[in-house]
């Protein structure tokens, strides 16, 4: 497979704002990433831990869209679950059910992360916090393959008591994904021409700045490019977007595109994400085809 997705694998029970009726679908970081790229590529595997129970639940899903389950490791009994609350404007909070320590056995390992990899790996994303150890044994395995390697910021790490390590890990990768509100907070600046600006000081190849249902926009050397939302979309549920852009623009930047058309393919990954509860229930060839078609008016 020539692309990884590395984070979670959960259910998720959503309460959108002003609901008192949940959705429980299959969700997580790692799902929705993965998501991002098979809209274009069937070349793509998830790399992270699930309970026992987890084939029961959602095995379906992977069956259903052709996705292989070689990378999932059973690591518990129970699958994590995720609360997801909405709050007015579009902000949410999300919490573990099982708490933040059985979230965390989930988490891939190194050593699980290594096994995936070979000398075809062209991408390899991963959602994770700024732990300096995590990302140095990461470069490591990139020294031997080459892979362009995506980092989507955990927001946890997005705090500015973090910015000497969140910048080193960041100048270290090819492409650092992160939020408006996440920057806010991780560069204490407010306005977004001087977070533009002080990013512009980051060595880092490409920067993925999302913008929500403004857009994005993609930093990369002296310049930078805005990407707009995909148009005359119907918003049914958020979570995910800007897991399946990142991993879009990954897929974008891999295969040659332009900052700006992997942009594009990033926005058009999280609108086919975000028009129902939960994970589209089939990445087939005709999601694909409408994706190309955007791609093909967009650029």
């Amino acid at each position: 497979m020539k692309y990884i997705i590395v984070s979670t694998a959960v259910t998720d029970e959503t309460y959108q704002h002003g609901s008192l009726e949940p959705t429980v679908s299959l969700g997580g970081a790692g799902i929705y990433a993965l998501a991002g790229v098979k809209i274009w590529t069937d070349e793509v595997i998830l790399v992270t831990g699930v309970g026992s129970d987890f084939n029961r639940l959602h095995g379906k899903w992977f069956e259903d869209n052709q996705i292989i389950t070689d990378h999932l490791f059973i690591k518990h009994e129970e699958t994590p679950k995720t609360l997801v609350n909405y709050f007015e404007g579009g902000e949410r909070k999300e919490t573990p059910i099982f708490g933040n320590e059985h979230y965390r056995t989930m988490e891939a390992t190194i050593d699980e992360i290594k096994r995936a990899t070979h000398p075809e790996v062209k991408g390899i994303y991963i959602f994770k916090e700024a732990d300096l150890e995590f990302w140095k044994a990461v470069l490591e395995i990139r020294k031997a393959t080459g892979f362009k390697l995506m980092w989507e910021i955990n927001a946890n790490s997005a705090n500015h008591s973090q910015i000497d390590n969140v910048k080193t890990i960041a100048e270290e990768i090819d492409i650092f994904s992160i939020n408006i509100s996440e920057a806010k907070t991780l560069l204490i600046k407010n306005d977004i021409s001087d977070i533009i600006s002080e990013l512009f000081l980051w060595t880092t190849p490409f920067i993925f700045l999302r913008d929500g249902a403004n857009g994005a926009y993609m930093i990369y050397g002296d310049e930078y490019v805005h990407i707009s939302s995909v148009e005359q979309v119907n918003v049914v549920d958020a979570t995910g977007g800007g897991n399946s852009s990142s991993a879009g623009v990954l897929y974008g930047l891999c295969e040659g595109f332009s900052a700006y058309e992997a942009g594009i393919i990033g926005s058009i990954s999280a609108s086919i994400c975000i028009q129902q509860e939960g994970v589209p229930a089939n990445l087939d060839y005709e999601v694909r085809k409408h994706a190309n078609e955007l791609l093909k008016n967009m650029r």
